[in-house]
């Protein structure tokens, strides 16, 4: 990482700092450690991996009606030099006025309904260091602009930048074999063909029922991996095609039921593929003489492009529970199990907990195990990689 990202993030919290007065200060600090409970199956790879965080935000309300937001955010990585980095998870001037909206500079924005995958969420690029679902974003340049209406809310964007997804180094766990050397900068204001992304999202809600319809036309955040040899060192690339994406979003409540689903209709180049991710969570609220709810979740995952190096949900069932234990804690627990439908030997499965240990420091755990014996599967690089990593997070 260059070393003008780490000046950028001393002097970026000393601004904010100096100017504390004007900003009202929340954030995050979090203290992470990862243990394998396999040995490396790559010589350059760590056992054990240990990562600190911070994340704070700054608020500034220019007026009423317009605040500025500050969010840096930075991490460090024992092990791995490419998870350390620098980043702008937040730098914009957002406002209202009456029925209008819009938000200018950096900013996090997130689309979908869905539990085991997240299909139309294209604004933001992944943080793929921090975390392995994919929730965790990178910042993106947009200019946002909303309009409320009787019948939904309609938002455009435009993305005059966009990002390359971050991947472990080759002393990270996690990663593909080679390792992936980023083939762009951190931020590029230059699609493949010169273009401008924009992307444009309806959404309604009107009594149970959630529906949105997205149009995405720019960059894709996902990125084609080449194969480069040279000089007898043999690594990844990262590519990125310029995309048209059509989405849907729908969710349905009806007691306790909550039925999912996300889909999308991609094109790039002379292609075009779609693909589904759609299901129900079914809660049992105070389970006994408790105050717990127990949640039951089943999902099916679909790509009609079929079993591709790059797919990987194309005909797969997630089956999870959540228990949520209510409490002044915040006590919850969440399992889930992601089976191949063409192969049930290729299983991922998810264990996530957290709970509040005072108002200002919670512990988070987070287990993935991997299970594939088919070498084509892109899943079987991280056959050894099963993990469990602990969160000590502090806000303030």
């Amino acid at each position: 990482m260059p070393k003008y990202f780490h000046y950028a993030f001393i002097l970026s919290v000393c601004i904010a700092v100096e100017t504390a007065g004007a900003w009202k200060v929340e954030g995050q600090f979090i203290m992470e450690s990862t243990s394998f409970f396999h040995s490396p199956q790559f010589e350059d790879q760590a056992r054990d991996h240990f990562s600190l965080q911070l994340e704070p935000e700054f608020r500034s309300s220019i007026s009423q009606k317009a605040h500025l937001i500050f969010t840096p955010y930075y991490r460090w990585d024992k092990a791995d030099s490419q998870a350390r980095h620098f980043d702008l998870r937040e730098l914009s001037l957002q406002s209202y006025a009456g029925d209008w909206e819009w938000t200018i500079g950096i900013s996090r924005v997130f689309w979908g309904v869905t539990e085991s995958l997240h299909l139309v969420d294209i604004i933001n690029q992944t943080d793929l260091v921090v975390s392995l679902d994919g929730e965790t974003k990178l910042g993106q340049p947009m200019i946002m602009l909303g309009w409320k209406t009787d019948i939904g809310m309609l938002e455009s964007f435009i993305l005059p930048c966009y990002r390359a997804r971050t991947f472990a180094g080759p002393n990270g766990r996690l990663r593909m074999e080679p390792s992936v050397q980023s083939g762009l900068d951190d931020l590029s204001c230059r699609s493949p063909d010169n273009s401008l992304d924009f992307a444009l999202r309806w959404s309604h809600t009107r009594n149970d029922v959630d529906l949105a319809v997205s149009y995405f036309n720019g960059t894709s955040r996902e990125p084609n991996l080449i194969l480069i040899t040279q000089d007898s060192k043999t690594w990844f690339k990262d590519s990125y095609e310029d995309i048209r994406q059509l989405g849907l979003e729908l969710a349905l409540v009806n007691d306790g039921w909550l039925w999912k689903l996300e889909a999308i209709h991609r094109t790039h180049q002379s292609t075009s593929f779609w693909a589904t991710v759609g299901g129900f969570e079914y809660t049992f609220t105070g389970i006994g003489t408790t105050s717990w709810d127990l949640g039951l979740l089943m999902e099916y995952q679909y790509d009609d492009r079929g079993e591709l190096p790059n797919v990987l949900a194309q005909n797969d069932i997630f089956l999870g529970q959540r228990w949520v234990w209510n409490d002044f804690s915040d006590t919850d627990f969440l399992a889930g199990v992601v089976v191949d439908g063409d192969n049930s030997q290729r299983r991922t499965l998810r264990i996530e907990f957290g709970r509040r240990l005072s108002n200002s420091v919670a512990l988070s755990a987070q287990a993935y195990f991997f299970s594939s014996e088919d070498l084509v599967d892109p899943g079987y690089v991280l056959r050894r990689d099963d993990h469990l990593r602990l969160s000590l997070e502090y806000y303030f």
